[in-house]
């Protein structure tokens, strides 16, 4: 009766072949699985070579309508993946949990890779 239950995590992700911002999409994504991942939440975009990364504890966060260009601002691009998380092997503690938000990245001799998934790599 105590233990929490535990399915599984929600992924998204969006591109825009117009070049237009996929933040919303992702965003709302993301809200739409909010009951799939109460621990973590992270968003990703891409655009010129470069990630754009927020990453944090708990649940999606509702926007306020007046702060919504300030994440556009913070989140730029046309391709996007996020993710929100259940704990399902691992430690649960706050570093843990941190160190385990997604989406994660890579890189190696100029590459660079982002993935968020569902289960243990």
């Amino acid at each position: 009766m105590g233990e929490q239950l535990k399915i599984a995590c929600g992924v998204f992700g969006a591109v825009s072949f117009r070049k237009q911002p996929v933040f919303p999409y992702i965003y709302w994504g993301l809200r739409a699985q909010n009951h799939r991942g109460h621990q973590s939440h992270g968003f990703l975009t891409y655009l010129d070579g470069q990630f754009y990364v927020h990453k944090s504890l708990d649940l999606v966060p509702k926007i306020r309508a007046s702060a919504i260009h300030e994440w556009f601002g913070r989140l730029p691009g046309s391709i996007g993946i996020g993710n929100v998380r259940y704990t399902t092997s691992g430690k649960t503690d706050e570093k843990s949990l941190i160190a385990g938000t997604q989406p994660v990245t890579a890189s190696k001799d100029g590459f660079k890779v982002a993935v968020s998934f569902n289960g243990n790599v």
